[in-house]
C-alpha cells in the first residue's frame, strides 16, 4: 500500500517542487498584478528575440532587401523601452507596456521588463525614470505619481488589471506574439467631453448633408444620412456597452494572423444585438466558381438587409407611389420566406464582355414564392424618373435555359438628360457590364437562387457548373482553402480578396481603356501572379464580436511585385 501511495504521489510532488522552483527563479508569469485596473492600454511583446527573428524572416520572404534592412535595425528595439543597449534585459521573456490616459495631461507610460540583471537595467535608464522591482520584473516610468500607484497596487490597494483582462479577452490577448488590450470603459470615461463634442460635429455634418440633399431635385441623400446616423448611434452604443477590446498578431512562416475580440457587458443592448444572429460554416462560398478575385459570405438577417436596400433605392430617387407599394409588398413577402446563407464572388473582365462580373447565391425556401415576389415587384421598384435620369427595368421570365433550370433576365437601361456625357447613363452601363449593359440572370433552383451580373451566358454557365460539381468550385483551389482554414470555422461574415490580382486587373482595364498609366497591360500580364487570398471572418455570439484575419506571404509578395513593376516602368519612362 505504501508503495502504491508513493507511486501515485511522487510524480505530483516532483511536479509541484519543479513548479515552485520555477516560480522562485522567474517570479510572476506576468506583471498584470502590478498594473492598476484603470490602465487604458496594455501592449505585450512575446519573447522579443524570437519574435524579431520571425518577423525578419517573414519580411525577407517578401522582399530580401527590406528584410536585411529590418535585421540591421533589430538592435534599435531597445529604444522602444528607453534602454537602447538592452542592458540587463531578458530578451527571451515577454515585455509589457501600460498606458494611462489622462484628461488634462499627456498619457503616462509604465514599462514592465523582465530582467537578467536588475542593477544593469537601473543603471542604463535615464535619470528621469522612477524604478521599482516586482518579482523578476523591473517596472519603471517617467511619471513618478503613476509609479506610486503601481507600488500601492502591489501593496494591496485597489484592483489589478487581472480583473478586467480576463475570459475571452485574455484568451485573445494571449493568442499572439504582439498583443494589445484596450480598456474601453476607462477611455470613454476619460475622454467623455471630447467624445461628445465629436458626436456633435458628426451630427452637424450630417444635418448639412441632409439640407444640401433637400435642395436637389434628382437624388435624395436622406436615406444615406439616416444610415450614417444609425451607424453612429450603433458605434456609440457599442462604446457604452463594451467591457474591452483585445487584439493579437501572430507571425507565422506562411503569413500573418490577426485576431480581435470585442466583449460587451452582459444584458447590454450590444450583447443582445451580437447574440441575435447565429454564425454559419458558410460552405456556400466554396461552391462559387474558382479563380475569382473576391469572395463574400454572409449569414444573418438577410431579409432585413434586402428590404432596407429596396427602401433606400426608392427613397433616394423619389420613388413613385407604385414603387413604394412594391417595396411594402416585397418586405411583407420576405417575412414569409426562410433565408439561409448568402455567397457572392467578383471578377474583373474586359470592356467588351463586361469589366465587372459578379455571382451571388442565396439559400431560400420556398423558391417558388420568391420567384412570384420578384417578378411582381422588380420592374415597379426599378423604374426611375427624375429631371436628369430616366431608368427603365425590363424583366424577361424564363428567357434562357441552363440544364433543368430556367433563367429570368433583368435588363436595366439609363438615359441622362445630358447625352453628351460619355461616362454616365447607358454608356457607363455598357462600359462596366459589356454590350448587354446591366443585365442580371436569375436562376431558380430547388433550395437556392443563383444570380449573375455581367459576364453574359458564359459566366452563368460556370456558376451553375460550380454549384453542381464541387470538383469545379472555389474549394478546389489550394490558395482558397489555405486562407479559409486560417479563418473562423463558423462566421457571420466572410471576405476573401486576391488584392494583388485585383489591383493588377484594375490597372490592366484602365490601361486598355486608353487612360495613360505608368505601366502597360503587357507588363502586368508578364507578372503571372500566383493566386492567393487575404481573408477576414467576423463571428458574433456570447456577447462578443470576434474578427480573424489572415494575410498569406504570397499575397504580400504579389503586391510587392506589382509595386516594383510600376516603379520600374516609371524609371524606364523617365530615362526615355
Amino acid at each position: 500500500m505504501r508503495a502504491s501511495v508513493a507511486r501515485t504521489c511522487l510524480p505530483s510532488f516532483l511536479a509541484l517542487t519543479l513548479l515552485l522552483a520555477c516560480r522562485v527563479a522567474y517570479g510572476a508569469e506576468t506583471p498584470l498584478a502590478a498594473i492598476p485596473d484603470d490602465a487604458s492600454l496594455v501592449v505585450r511583446l512575446k519573447s522579443p528575440e524570437a519574435t524579431a527573428k520571425t518577423v525578419v524572416d517573414l519580411v525577407k520572404a517578401v522582399d530580401a532587401d527590406l528584410g536585411r534592412g529590418l535585421e540591421l535595425a533589430r538592435p534599435a528595439l531597445g529604444l522602444v523601452i528607453s534602454n537602447p543597449s538592452l542592458a540587463g534585459v531578458d530578451r527571451k521573456r515577454d515585455w509589457w507596456v501600460a498606458v494611462f490616459a489622462r484628461t488634462e495631461q499627456e498619457p503616462a507610460i509604465v514599462f514592465a521588463i523582465p530582467a537578467t540583471d536588475k542593477a544593469a537595467i537601473r543603471e542604463a535608464l535615464p535619470a528621469t525614470f522612477s524604478v521599482l522591482d516586482h518579482d523578476a520584473w523591473v517596472v519603471y516610468s517617467e511619471d513618478a505619481a503613476v509609479l506610486d500607484r503601481v507600488k500601492a497596487r502591489l501593496a494591496g490597494d485597489g484592483a489589478s488589471l487581472e480583473k478586467v483582462l480576463s475570459g475571452a479577452l485574455l484568451e485573445q490577448f494571449n493568442a499572439g506574439e504582439l498583443s494589445l488590450f484596450v480598456n474601453v470603459p476607462q477611455l470613454v470615461a476619460t475622454y467623455r467631453t471630447q467624445l461628445d463634442a465629436l458626436v456633435e460635429q458628426i451630427h452637424a455634418g450630417l444635418n448639412q448633408l441632409e439640407d444640401f440633399s433637400g435642395a436637389q431635385q434628382d437624388v435624395s441623400l436622406g436615406p444615406i444620412v439616416a444610415m450614417y446616423r444609425t451607424m453612429v448611434e450603433g458605434a456609440l452604443q457599442a462604446l457604452q456597452d463594451a467591457r474591452g477590446l483585445a487584439a493579437s498578431v501572430d507571425f507565422e512562416d506562411g503569413g500573418v494572423s490577426i485576431g480581435e475580440t470585442l466583449l460587451a457587458k452582459e444584458d447590454s443592448k450590444t450583447a443582445a444585438f451580437l447574440n441575435r444572429h447565429a454564425p454559419s460554416e458558410l460552405k456556400l462560398v466554396g461552391q462559387l466558381p474558382p479563380g475569382q478575385v473576391g469572395y463574400f459570405g454572409l449569414a444573418g438577417y438577410l431579409e432585413g438587409l434586402i428590404a432596407w436596400g429596396s427602401q433606400m433605392e426608392v427613397k433616394m430617387y423619389g420613388g413613385s407611389a407604385e414603387a413604394e407599394k412594391a417595396v411594402r409588398e416585397l418586405i411583407a413577402g420576405y417575412k414569409e420566406l426562410k433565408l439561409g446563407d448568402l455567397a457572392s464572388s467578383l471578377e474583373l473582365g474586359d470592356f467588351e464582355s463586361g469589366a465587372v462580373r459578379g455571382v451571388t447565391v442565396t439559400e431560400i425556401q420556398p423558391v417558388e414564392k420568391l420567384k412570384e415576389l420578384t417578378r411582381s415587384t422588380v420592374t415597379r421598384i426599378g423604374n426611375v424618373d427624375t429631371p436628369s435620369l430616366q431608368q427603365r427595368t425590363e424583366l424577361k421570365p424564363a428567357a434562357e435555359s441552363y440544364g433543368d433550370y430556367g433563367a429570368d433576365i433583368t435588363h436595366v437601361t439609363q438615359k441622362l438628360a445630358d447625352d453628351g456625357n460619355p461616362f454616365g447613363g447607358q454608356q457607363m452601363m455598357e462600359l462596366l457590364f459589356g454590350a448587354e449593359g446591366m443585365t442580371t440572370r436569375t436562376i431558380y433552383m430547388p433550395d437556392r437562387v443563383l444570380q449573375t451580373l455581367g459576364g453574359g451566358r458564359p459566366l452563368a454557365e460556370r456558376a451553375v457548373e460550380s454549384l453542381a460539381d464541387e470538383g469545379k468550385s472555389a474549394v478546389t483551389q489550394p490558395a482558397w482553402t489555405a486562407t479559409r482554414n486560417h479563418l473562423a470555422e463558423r462566421a457571420n461574415l466572410l471576405v476573401m480578396i486576391d488584392g494583388a490580382r485585383l489591383i493588377a486587373d484594375f490597372l490592366r482595364l484602365i490601361s486598355v481603356g486608353g487612360i495613360p498609366l505608368p505601366i502597360d497591360a503587357q507588363a502586368l500580364e508578364r507578372l503571372e501572379l500566383e493566386r492567393s487570398y487575404t481573408g477576414v471572418s467576423v463571428t458574433t455570439g456570447n456577447g462578443s464580436l470576434a474578427v480573424k484575419s489572415w494575410i498569406p506571404v504570397e499575397q504580400a509578395q504579389n503586391v510587392a511585385r506589382v509595386i516594383r513593376a510600376i516603379q520600374e516602368s516609371q524609371e524606364a519612362n523617365e530615362d526615355f
